[in-house]
């Protein structure tokens, strides 16, 4: 069951950025005032810029993280300013076409379960599938956020 976490504090460190493609930014830590640590933490696009804002103006501010779907790592996919604005990223889109493909991948699978190759691409389409009901699940839980500022 995924569950999500929401963080409250100031920033009061940020881990190294290991920047994964020109969208994603994968934090090795960020510390927060009253000593919480999330590890692993990875930021997409605007939201990242945020969180920059938000270590340098070291005002009181909410994280909302969901665990990624690799074990141990974490998503950002809100963040509430000093200000009171909430921005969430929009980064997740294109659902449908993403089921159309792990269906597809699937049945090739199937069709060739016969060799290793076959099974190879079973597994790594029950992968697909996975990720692609995670990202359903926070795309719900953004739609959730009311006056959220998507960037």
């Amino acid at each position: 069951m995924v569950t999500k976490r929401i963080y409250k504090g100031v920033i009061n460190g940020i881990g190294d950025g290991f920047v994964i493609d020109a969208v994603q930014t994968t934090y090795s830590y960020v510390e927060l005032s009253d000593g919480q640590i999330i590890k692993k933490l990875i930021a997409s696009m605007g939201i990242n810029a945020k969180l920059r804002e938000a270590c340098k103006s070291a005002e009181p501010i909410e994280l909302h993280v969901w665990p990624s779907s690799k074990r141990g790592e974490w998503v950002l996919l809100a963040v509430r300013m000093g200000d009171g604005k909430l921005f969430a990223t929009d980064s997740i889109h294109y659902m449908a076409i993403q089921w159309w493909v792990a269906a597809f991948v699937m049945g090739c699978g199937i069709a060739t379960i016969w060799a290793l190759i076959g099974i190879a691409i079973i597994v790594f389409a029950v992968w697909l599938i996975k990720l692609v009901a995670f990202k359903r699940q926070a795309s719900r839980y953004i739609a959730s956020l009311n006056g959220a500022v998507l960037i």
